[in-house]
């Protein structure tokens, strides 16, 4: 039977969280991966689960996606994005910059991630959905101007 604590806990509002990490090579070209169960392209990083902070969600999610662990400390950018079907926050954190022995250290799932690349902003937003592109224009004006950036879209 549940208490009147849990039963108030499941009668608040839910709402999705995403984290993920910019990533750049030597050349500040934008890493990005292509999963396997979706057309565009994205930064590595995924869903939050319960009781998971964003930034541990997002270290997990490195050492799923590119077999790296990366200690993740600064926070660009938080949009909250409302949609028809529901809402949700997501988080880009600085990832750094990955130099050539940690780039070819990078293994991948095969059943999560179809490959990965590098690539420069401009080619960024014809791979990605429009949204994130967006996000990532200002996950990296954040980064060139040491500030946190909040959005809603």
């Amino acid at each position: 039977m549940q208490s009147e604590k849990e039963k108030y806990l499941e009668s608040l509002p839910k709402k999705r969280v995403g984290s993920g990490a910019l990533f750049l090579n030597e050349q500040n070209e934008i890493l990005l991966v292509q999963p396997t169960y979706k057309d565009t392209y994205e930064i590595p990083g995924g869903v939050v689960e319960k009781n998971e902070s964003p930034i541990e969600a997002c270290q997990r999610e490195i050492m799923e996606e590119l077999g790296l662990t990366v200690t993740i400390e600064k926070l660009l950018i938080v949009e909250y994005q409302k949609q028809e079907y529901d809402d949700c926050f997501m988080f880009i954190f600085e990832g750094g910059i990955l130099r050539k022995e940690q780039i070819l250290q990078i293994k991948l799932p095969p059943q999560e991630i179809k490959s990965f690349g590098f690539h420069p902003l401009e080619m960024v937003g014809k791979l990605t959905q429009q949204r994130l592109y967006q996000r990532i224009v200002k996950a990296i004006n954040a980064l060139e101007k040491n500030q946190l950036i909040y959005q809603e879209s």
